[in-house]
């Protein structure tokens, strides 16, 4: 499946760099699962810098979600390769790392979609979009609806509500 939406996601051209790099990655892990001997324990010292490492790349990308991260400058932060960096956010987190940093650049544009009247196109490149029609795509498939839906039909409840989910998100 993962595979297949690789394939269709650069075929339509929709597919950003970074996307394409994590989907291979993920791709790749899923293919050495079936190879690895059964997995033993980690010992609670390698967990730990695990968990330091994650907290690092979680930290980078909440403090600039719009930066042009790809897998290879998050490894870096993490001191991980970038496979095992996939593969250990993945384990630990329980969604790959391009999800992660999407979700953390929609988050951060929810508030400006809601609080201010700038042009979706700006708001869209400041979030680390590639473009207006990338940010609306995937800001519906998040929120279910598109930016301009959300401006139109917003109300106190409604703007309530959605920063309740995002708050309520697993990190």
């Amino acid at each position: 499946m993962l595979r297949n939406l690789l394939w269709a996601r650069l075929r339509k051209g929709e597919a950003d760099g970074f996307e394409t790099e994590a989907l291979g990655l993920d791709l790749l892990n899923m293919s050495l699962g079936s190879v690895r001997r059964a997995k033993l324990p980690a010992r609670a010292s390698a967990q730990a810098r695990r968990t330091r490492a994650l907290e690092r790349v979680k930290e980078a990308v909440a403090l600039a979600p719009s930066h042009k991260w790809n897998v290879a400058k998050l490894a870096d932060i993490a001191n991980l390769s970038p496979f095992h960096l996939c593969h250990v956010f993945r384990d630990m987190v329980g969604t790959s790392i391009y999800d992660y940093v999407l979700q953390e650049r929609l988050a951060r544009s929810l508030d400006a979609v809601l609080d201010c009247g700038d042009d979706l196109t700006a708001i869209a490149l400041d979030a680390g979009f590639a473009s207006h029609s990338h940010f609306t795509a995937r800001f519906k498939s998040f929120f279910g609806c598109t930016p301009a839906a959300l401006r139109r039909v917003a109300t106190t409840a409604h703007i309530a509500e959605l920063r309740k989910i995002l708050t309520a998100r697993p990190h």
